[in-house]
């Protein structure tokens, strides 16, 4: 039996476009691959599995919390396994270099090189591509058979994924703000990383439907996306800052590494409260009819969609 196509068909078929992609670069559906990942190529995969999760949050009101957790954590040890040695810690080290006065730099560059992650022999790297390989599968199978997917209401995917994601977001937002502002308080690597992730779910939503964003769309899009990146780059320094409270160093490299750490926590606070006003302009309302409008501009309904064989007819449970 033909059908139109549906928004929850659409969310599927390009989770599973994204899984096929990441596939082919574990070498999973185009024969032998060299042993070692590339960077890019683990930087690639990561991002899949954050997108694919992002949409396992869009539905998670309306799939079984068992089948919703088992994602999780698939999708959470592909991100595990394609770490780099490039630490958080370590990376913000390395941005510290390029703000910290020139007397600094040696003591940076040897707190960097400390932060490095050992890397993978080449017989464990060979087994990493292989787990990687039968992750991305099961998650490629959950995608293609989990009937619950295919039919989850349009409205239910805005309201209960979309609109939640930018209203949890924003209101983690406004209070890191407020942290911001009062004195002697810092927000914790916990908090920011709780805020980065809301925020990066909503990234990923607008990636979704990028290719009929309006204008304003758009432009909230490049909002969140920077906001996102100056999360991640803030909870990083809140992570070195607590690695460095546990060296061994002398009071007065301490005490300049300390004030550096400081200046820098301000300009990112800074940077951080500008986009969070372009980010979450007008608020739920308004999101609420960019993304209405975005998804009406896929034109899905004049898409004829075949039944995709072997779907599972798992009973739909609400999570």
């Amino acid at each position: 039996m033909y059908g139109r196509m549906q928004f929850a068909d659409y969310v599927v078929s390009w989770a599973l476009q994204s899984l096929s992609r990441s596939l082919q670069r574990v070498g999973g559906r185009s024969g032998p691959a060299p042993v070692e990942l590339r960077c890019s190529d683990q930087k690639a995969l990561i991002q899949t599995a954050e997108r694919v999760f992002s949409l396992w949050q869009m539905a998670q009101w309306s799939v079984s919390k068992i089948e919703f957790k088992r994602a999780q954590s698939d999708l959470t040890a592909i991100v595990d396994l394609c770490a780099t040695d490039q630490t958080p810690e370590r990376l913000a080290a390395l941005r510290l270099i390029e703000k910290a006065e020139p007397r600094l730099h040696p003591l940076l560059e040897d707190i960097a090189a400390s932060l490095v992650r050992p890397s993978p022999d080449r017989e464990t790297q060979a087994q990493v591509r292989d787990q990687l390989n039968g992750l991305l599968q099961a998650e490629s199978v959950r995608w293609r058979t989990y009937t619950p997917l295919r039919i989850i209401d349009q409205s239910e995917l805005i309201e209960h994924g979309m609109l939640r994601a930018f209203e949890k977001a924003q209101s983690l937002s406004i209070r890191l703000d407020g942290i911001a502002g009062e004195p002697e308080k810092r927000a914790s690597a916990k908090r920011l990383a709780r805020t980065g992730r809301w925020t990066h779910h909503c990234v990923n939503h607008l990636e979704l439907l990028r290719p009929a964003l309006s204008e304003t769309g758009r432009t909230r899009r490049w909002h969140l996306t920077r906001l996102a990146a100056k999360l991640d780059e803030q909870w990083a320094l809140e992570k070195l800052a607590r690695a460095l409270v546990l060296m061994d160093l002398k009071p007065k490299a301490s005490v300049r590494l300390d004030r550096l750490v400081g200046h820098e926590r301000k300009r990112l606070d800074k940077q951080r409260r500008k986009l969070t006003i372009g980010a979450f302009a007008g608020g739920a309302v308004a999101y609420r009819a960019e993304v209405t409008e975005a998804v009406a501009q896929l034109g899905l309904e004049a898409i004829t969609l075949l039944p995709l064989e072997g779907a599972s007819n798992s009973e739909k449970e609400t999570g």
